[in-house]
């Protein structure tokens, strides 16, 4: 019982600090000095992201170089609480003219978001953008936000334990299924060694709408139909319970690590006793470190495997213009140069180099330029079968989707998710009623976005 109550608590403070995160976010309070003022300038554009301070201050100095007459303030907001910052600032008319948002579909049934249809459709550069992740921020048949970077799933493999065992690495090109099976070879549960990491949970059940099926987004969103369907979340729910408990997915207790490795707290891919760790983009940096190589560690990162579809898994962040914003089609072109577009991340490029930095995020538009210019920067046949898979990206649902902050809020006040790792619930048994759930709570907040004209 003593490690259970741990692994809730651990899966409860991870889930907390991802959403609070915003993925790859740090530090988005701190202001930082412009170069440039107000000074002979007569347009000033407001901009919030949670994205690198400096790096944000760096991108808005580029780009009042070649705005002579705008000036960029930048809006600090504590990440912790950007909904309520956001709510503050709409009280009072001060909303950023361009801003990220953890919940799109509720601030633009707030009205604080604009229709920006016209500029989107215009603009070449969102012709480069995936159609998996260009259904983000539509509603109602109008564009009141984007995708604006993204973070590919992806899987990480100590191709030291692949040696060790005389075991082959895949190839890029692989399967779910594969990746199964060499979980099953690298796992040696007397030797505490595992296939895969504590994390099968919450991951599989988020991929596996992308991986297969061919129309449908996570928790089986069909933005086509607006209804929700939970068949593939149960199923890699139910997966990552099969793994957990057959110990192909390791989640010691602390009791064990411990004894096993010397330390309670040690993240178990630092063990060197895990072959692959289900991750996020944002996590390679991690493994792919001097302190992990100093441990004898060589991980490579792989696109994470396909199923029946060839689509993979993404995180993202969404933006928009706000509605009372009085140059929108200005405020489009900052947004676009401080999040997606194609000179901005060629700045972005820049900044990394001059701070000995790795990209947090990879580009949602195709640009061979671009994605060179970050191959440079991260060598590797891995890195680049990752960046020659975002073609392919399907956007996760969680800042874009209606109700989904609703549906959320009632899983949690159910208890639904501990139950269902603690087995007290089956997934199969209850994913009927998250479904309706999900469709409820969506028509909920879809009737107001469509209220508002």
């Amino acid at each position: 019982m003593k490690s259970f109550k741990r692994i809730v608590c651990v899966l409860l403070a991870a889930t907390l600090a991802f959403s609070l995160m915003g993925c790859g976010g740090k530090d988005s309070n701190k202001k930082t000095k412009s170069k440039f003022t107000k000074e002979g300038r007569n347009t000033t554009l407001t901009f919030a992201a949670w994205f690198d301070a400096d790096l944000q201050q760096y991108l808005a100095d580029k780009f009042m170089e070649t705005h002579d007459d705008v000036y960029v303030e930048l809006i600090p907001i504590d990440q912790n609480s950007w909904s309520t910052g956001l709510q503050n600032l709409a009280s009072t008319g001060d909303l950023p003219d361009a801003f990220c948002t953890f919940d799109l579909a509720t601030a633009t049934a707030n009205s604080w978001t604009m229709d920006i249809g016209e500029y989107y459709d215009a603009d070449p550069t969102t012709q480069k953008i995936s159609d998996g992740l260009k259904v983000a921020g539509v509603y109602n048949n109008k564009r009141y936000g984007l995708v604006t970077e993204q973070y590919p799933c992806v899987v990480l493999i100590n191709k030291t334990l692949f040696e060790e065992n005389n075991i082959a690495l895949p190839g890029y090109d692989w399967t779910i299924d594969q990746m199964y099976d060499l979980a099953n070879k690298l796992t040696k549960v007397n030797e505490h060694q595992y296939g895969l990491g504590s994390n099968v949970l919450s991951y599989l059940k988020d991929v596996y709408d992308a991986a297969y099926t061919t129309d449908n987004w996570q928790y089986g969103f069909d933005p086509t139909k607006g209804i929700f369907g939970t068949k593939y979340l149960a199923q890699g729910y139910s997966k990552g319970l099969e793994l957990l408990n057959n110990n192909i997915a390791g989640n010691p207790s602390a009791e064990d690590k411990e004894a096993w490795y010397g330390d309670p707290d040690i993240w178990l891919p630092k063990t060197g006793k895990q072959a692959m760790q289900l991750d996020w983009y944002w996590t390679i940096e991690t493994v792919k470190s001097k302190e992990y190589k100093s441990l004898g560690q060589d991980w490579l990162v792989y696109p994470f495997p396909v199923g029946t579809s060839k689509r993979v898994q993404t995180i993202v962040n969404v933006g928009c213009v706000a509605e009372t914003c009085a140059n929108p089609e200005l405020a489009y072109e900052l947004l676009k140069f401080m999040t997606f577009g194609e000179d901005g991340w060629k700045a972005r490029v820049e900044w990394y180099k001059a701070n000995n930095k790795l990209p947090a995020s990879v580009p949602i538009v195709k640009d061979d330029e671009i994605l060179n210019l970050i191959k440079e920067m991260t060598p590797g046949d891995d890195y680049s079968a990752v960046y020659d898979s975002i073609d392919r990206s399907v956007a996760d649902v969680k800042k874009w989707v209606p109700g989904l902050t609703e549906f959320n809020a009632w899983m949690d006040s159910q208890d639904m998710w501990t139950q269902l790792r603690n087995s007290d619930l089956k997934v199969e048994d209850v994913a009927d009623q998250m479904e309706q759930k999900l469709n409820l709570y969506y028509s909920e907040c879809m009737n107001k976005i469509i209220a508002r004209g």
